[in-house]
């Protein structure tokens, strides 16, 4: 394995997220070595299962097999439409419910149709439609902000915590929609506490520190909700 050009892959997907090595580290395994290390030859090369790892903490493939053509690595682009004279992008539906509530267990990924979102929209509100998705709250915890039922825009580009929001993520093998708000950085910029609020007031918030902050997984920032009257 080359590690140098694994390294220099990680670095420049470091700077592109503005994420230090420690917090990715962390990320990926619990351990804020883990990337310092693949540069220190004592240790050798990191294991494949780190290196999975570190793939998913940062968004990067991990592909063995032969060569591919240029145009296979390009992600998937928009779909485009136009209605009325305005343009549009058709952002994928998932055939998958998150919890507002005391978490669900994702049973499928299937994309279930399309929703149509101006193109002027997303671009003024800095959303990716390429990385974005549709899926359906389940549970009243988040209510009146995002009813039981409703659907959320989820955009997976924003899958760092930087400040309040509400976000999707999955923790312990379930899946939750909430509002997360990061408690303070230590002096090196790592989040040392995270709150987990409801925004129904009848449901307690739960607040991480230190180690149990690996237990979440981002998958991205609710951008808007959309309920049925």
């Amino acid at each position: 394995m080359d590690t140098d050009a694994v390294l220099a892959v990680v670095k420049a997907r470091l700077k592109e997220l503005g994420m230090s090595a420690k917090d990715a580290s962390l990320k990926a395994v619990g351990n804020d070595a883990l990337i310092a290390n693949m540069g220190r030859r004592r240790y050798g090369s990191p294991t494949l299962e780190n290196l999975m790892a570190l793939a998913r903490a940062l968004d990067l493939e991990l592909y063995f097999g032969p060569p591919r053509r240029a145009d296979m690595l390009e992600p998937p682009p928009a779909i485009d439409t136009r209605v009325g004279g305005q343009d549009f992008n058709l952002i994928a539906r998932y055939n998958v419910n998150v919890s507002a509530g005391p978490g669900l267990v994702p049973v499928s990924e299937t994309e279930d149709g399309h929703l149509a979102f101006s193109k002027t929209w997303l671009r003024d509100n800095g959303i990716n439609p390429a990385r974005a998705g549709i899926v359906r709250v389940q549970g009243d915890s988040m209510a009146p902000t995002i009813p039981d039922g409703a659907l959320v825009l989820v955009h997976g580009a924003e899958d760092q915590v930087q400040h309040s929001g509400i976000y999707a993520f999955s923790r312990a093998g379930h899946s939750y929609v909430k509002r997360l708000t990061p408690l303070g950085r230590g002096a090196d910029g790592r989040m040392v506490g995270l709150a987990i609020v409801s925004d129904n007031p009848s449901t307690q918030p739960e607040v991480l520190i230190g180690a149990a902050l690996n237990e979440l997984r981002i998958v991205g920032r609710v951008r808007c909700a959309m309920i049925s009257l």
